[in-house]
């Protein structure tokens, strides 16, 4: 017995050690056994927000924990590596690189306790050719994304030009999968192919014609547009075209139109667009192209239309653009250009518009600009720096209906030449430094709607053959030295809705026939004038307001309030008195010999008496 309890004694000893030692693999509570994987989050998924940006989330199976430590390997070292610690059921990766493949894991964490990994995701951290990020589309021996490699029926096998132009179009589309206009989805499979982009003309299998206006474009234009050598004609305006106009452009030269107005172009205009020597039309307009207008624009001899217009060029027109005989419309207006308009301007006498508005152009107005004789629009204002006199051969422009000079700094009178130009409509001379007389040839311009001489130092009275410009909407002479009457044929400018007299020094009365032309005007403005009252009935004292009246005859105040009477004439301080033998107001009646106020009788006769006819006789004697 005794035994048998040294035994039992013995082996309860060996077995302590080992109860005290036992623990369980669980963080919370140490006496109950917990499997790593029930504590360890699950549903672990991944979104890829941005290039940059992946979002991770899983659901939490655990409560009382510390937080989530986020692992990621990567298709370039194959080793996890925790990345970030998590406090909530998400987290956030920066700093990918596009083209990698990453997975993911996630495990809870308490202390120095972890729970396993239950899930792995993994991200394709790329977009395939239909923008979709991991997707599997990859674009055929056509440059066709998801294409069956047949190039509509055609084996492409050897890359005929015919699957060269629709990898072409296929890129376009690419770079606007999200932007493009999807009303062009003809087969409504939810995708635009390339047969489906914008308006196309085939010949023998090669793209000839490729109009895609307003269509949602985006991106930049592929430098494989270069492949496109049987084009005819581009058009791609109207759309959200980034970046610079690639040099393959020179390699089109075909065509004969290309217009990229309308978009946000950058850069400077190729040099290689001078090999496109078969262009009549040239279109860039409002987009953010800088630089300088290379020479090479003189090797375009069959251009018609150039028109560079609203963008950020610099430097001087190119002298080389004189070789452009053919050239209609220039326009360059809203660039940087600085330097004179070269003198060999007048060289390029098809030119129907020439619109130079609002650069840093230089100088004087070349005489030659007088040999453009199919001029219509003639615009050179808000240059600020055009200085020296208007040539007086601005008068042989007899077809001009839009003569615009101003805002710069001419000086000198007005020529009176441009009384030639009688198709003129719209005259604008203003803030410049002219002087001198309106000259009365002003009145030849009969068509003429908009006459705007506002902010020089032009002096001498308004001529009164104004009042032949009966077509006038605007009058614009404010702002400068003008003195004597407003002429009274201003009253024949019916249609006028703008007169600005103001900041003159307009002297003597108001003529009536200004209320002709009142109720048209919004309104009317001739204050800071020397005009004098009384003023017409149809004016208000705001239409009047400050005029300096010191040197004005003096007029009397007759009415209720004021100090002055009127005489017997009726005339306020008038100095007109009853008078005569009749007490009549200024009479100069007197009584006759008969005793008759106004009368007519007087002494007469021989006898001198009141109406006597008495004569003398024979012998001397009155009356015998």
């Amino acid at each position: 017995m005794n035994r048998f309890l040294l035994a039992l004694a013995l082996l309860i000893i060996l077995l302590m050690p080992a109860c005290e030692e036992l623990t369980y693999d669980n963080p919370f509570d140490s006496n109950t056994e917990l499997n790593p994987d029930d504590w360890a989050p699950t549903n672990l998924t991944a979104e890829i927000l941005t290039d940059s940006l992946i979002q991770l989330s899983w659901q939490e199976n655990e409560k009382n924990i510390d937080g989530f430590r986020v692992e990621r390997k990567d298709s370039t070292n194959g080793v996890f590596t925790e990345i970030g610690i998590s406090d909530s059921a998400s987290y956030t990766d920066t700093g990918l690189v596009i083209g990698n493949d990453y997975n993911y894991r996630v495990c809870a964490y308490s202390g120095e306790n972890k729970s396993s990994y239950r899930d792995t995701v993994l991200v394709k951290y790329w977009q395939d050719c239909l923008n979709v990020w991991g997707g599997d589309a990859l674009k055929d021996n056509c440059g066709v994304c998801a294409g069956g490699g047949g190039c509509e029926g055609i084996d492409c096998t050897n890359n005929s030009g015919y699957c060269q132009d629709l990898s072409v179009l296929q890129i376009f589309i690419d770079n606007s999968i999200e932007t493009i206009n999807m009303d062009m989805d003809d087969n409504e499979d939810g995708a635009i192919e390339p047969l489906e982009l914008c308006e196309q003309i085939w010949e023998n299998d090669r793209l000839i014609n490729f109009s895609c206006q307003n269509a949602g474009l985006s991106g930049e234009i592929p430098p494989e547009i270069g492949n496109w050598v049987n084009l005819t004609n581009l058009e791609l305006g109207s759309n959200n075209l980034t970046g610079e106009i690639p040099e393959s452009i020179g390699l089109l030269t075909n065509l004969t139109i290309l217009s990229f107005m309308i978009n946000q172009l950058s850069g400077e205009i190729p040099s290689s667009i001078g090999n496109l020597v078969n262009l009549t039309t040239l279109y860039l307009p409002q987009n953010e192209l800088s630089g300088e207008i290379p020479p090479e624009i003189g090797n375009l001899v069959n251009l018609v239309s150039l028109n560079f217009d609203d963008n950020q060029l610099s430097g001087e027109i190119p002298e080389s653009i004189v070789n452009l005989t053919d050239l209609t419309y220039l326009g360059l207006w809203n660039n940087q250009l600085s330097g004179e308009i070269p003198e060999s301007i007048g060289l390029l006498t098809n030119l129907t518009v020439l619109n130079l508005w609002g650069n840093q152009i230089s100088g004087e107005i070349p005489s030659s600009i007088g040999n453009l004789v199919n001029l219509t629009d003639l615009t050179l204002s808000n240059n600020e720096l055009i200085s020296g006199e208007i040539p007086p051969e601005i008068g042989n422009l007899v077809n001009l209906t839009d003569l615009s000079l101003g805002n710069n700094e001419l000086s000198g009178e007005i020529p009176s030449e441009i009384g030639n130009l009688e198709n003129l409509t719209y005259l604008s001379l203003y803030n410049n430094q002219l002087t001198g007389a309106i000259p009365t040839e002003i009145g030849n311009l009969v068509n003429l709607t908009s006459l705007e001489l506002k902010g020089n130092e032009l002096s001498g009275e308004i001529p009164e053959s104004i009042g032949s410009l009966i077509n006038l909407t605007v009058l614009w002479l404010e702002d400068n030295q003008l003195s004597g009457l407003i002429p009274s044929s201003i009253g024949n400018l019916v249609n006028l809705t703008e007169l600005d007299l103001y900041d003159n020094q307009l002297s003597g009365v108001i003529p009536e026939s200004i209320c002709n032309i009142y109720l048209n005007l919004e309104p009317i403005y001739i204050f800071n004038n020397l005009l004098c009252p009384p003023y017409p009935e149809c004016l208000t004292e705001d239409d009047v307001g400050t005029q300096g009246i010191s040197e004005c005859p003096e007029i009397y105040d007759c009415s209720d309030t004021g100090s002055d009477v009127e005489d017997c004439a009726g005339t306020c301080g008038g100095s007109a008195v009853l008078s005569g033998c009749d007490n009549v107001c200024n009479s100069t009646a007197v009584e006759d010999c008969a005793g008759v106020c106004g009368g007519s009788s007087v002494l007469s006769g021989c006898d001198n008496v009141c109406n006597s006819t008495a004569v003398e006789d024979c012998a001397g004697v009155c009356g015998g």
